[in-house]
């Protein structure tokens, strides 16, 4: 990859400077200090513009389901799989009843 600031953008944000610095190195690139933090900074300028700001509704319904404890159980379920979930409630289940009884 001969260009530097393509390059910058394909490591992570997360990477320290002086690592970002190292690893063009070992690609045969020379940056600065400055370039990353430019390129990084032009990256997030460039996020912001494309971030879309969160649609409010006008009338909030009289139980908003991102707060029910049923919504939230329900999306779990859908991330883990609901063999799992079940699994995972029947064992805690089963915690609450031992301290219930003891």
């Amino acid at each position: 990859m001969k260009n530097r600031s393509a390059f910058i953008r394909t490591v992570p944000m997360s990477t320290p400077i002086p690592s970002v610095i190292a690893l063009a190195k070992v690609k045969g690139m020379k940056v600065s200090p400055s370039l990353v933090h430019k390129v990084r900074s032009d990256m997030r300028d460039k996020m912001r513009k494309t971030a879309k700001p969160a649609s409010v509704p006008a009338v909030m319904p009289s139980t908003p389901r991102a707060h029910s404890a049923k919504h939230v159980l329900v999306v779990i379920a859908s991330e883990i799989g609901m063999s799992k979930a079940i699994d995972i409630l029947m064992r805690l289940r089963a915690a609450a009843l031992l301290i219930i009884k003891a």
